[in-house]
């Protein structure tokens, strides 16, 4: 299986993974780099040695973690020789990559460039519209929804059966305590975007128009959606389920 991170990485994984891929081919690491700033305008070289910068805009984030994924991808389908029995999944932004892989995307180019209008948008919508993603540790999915009203939260990332992230106005620190009330062992404001909530609705509009101008290719091997942990081979269908994730 061929399985890419989200955004949820640190200044020093980014100087770490991109050093290991130069270290193990340069000019394929370069090579997507260039793409990656050809189809965005921005200095994606220079962040792969010097991060800091790029975790107050998402635009930047998300076309740096892309470049380090679909490389990494690369070199793992060099490896494996051919795409018998392979199937990919990515968390969030991560289903990018693996939509790149599967040639979903019919050109390198044209995934560096819904990634960057991927991220741009969401940029905007928060700079707009300002909210953070708080995680919750400790209650499922039921017991956030019996709460989730009456505190003003948006459930938006179901990382496991008791990990749960959602998302609400910026700088809340009343929601500890209700929480815990409901069972909640840990909450804790992540300080990042609204990501996978209604802070994202215009987001989600903008890239629906965006590519509904596109044409996407079937998937050579099946892709786990994010939205329902369906495999899933037709390229337009994996489109739409990524694009419906934005705000669910």
């Amino acid at each position: 299986a061929l399985l890419f991170t989200g955004q949820g990485i640190q200044p020093e994984d980014v100087i770490k993974y991109a050093s290991q891929l130069r270290e193990i081919d340069e000019d394929l690491l370069e090579a997507n780099t260039y793409a990656a700033e050809k189809n965005s305008g921005l200095p994606i070289a220079d962040y792969l040695v010097r991060p800091e910068g790029i975790f107050t805009n998402n635009a930047a984030l998300q076309m740096v973690v892309h470049t380090l994924n679909v490389t990494a991808g690369d070199l793992a389908l060099t490896k494996f020789g051919d795409t018998n029995g392979l199937v990919a999944a990515g968390h969030s932004l991560g289903e990018t990559a693996a939509f790149d892989k599967a040639k979903v995307f019919p050109t390198r180019a044209e995934s560096m460039e819904f990634v960057s209008f991927l991220g741009r948008f969401m940029q905007r919508d928060h700079e707009q519209d300002p909210g953070s993603l708080y995680r919750i540790d400790g209650l499922t999915e039921e017991q956030l929804l019996s709460v989730s009203l009456e505190l003003e939260i948006s459930p938006a990332l179901i990382n496991g059966p008791t990990l749960l992230m959602v998302g609400s106005s910026v700088g809340r620190n009343d929601l500890e305590e209700p929480l815990k009330e409901a069972g909640a062992r840990r909450v804790m404001d992540l300080k990042l975007p609204a990501f996978h909530t209604l802070y994202m609705v215009q987001a989600q509009a903008d890239l629906e128009r965006y590519s509904r101008q596109r044409t996407y290719g079937a998937a050579l091997f099946p892709i786990i959606a994010n939205y329902d942990g369906e495999p899933i081979t037709d390229g337009y269908e994996l489109i739409v389920k990524h694009i419906t994730s934005v705000t669910n």
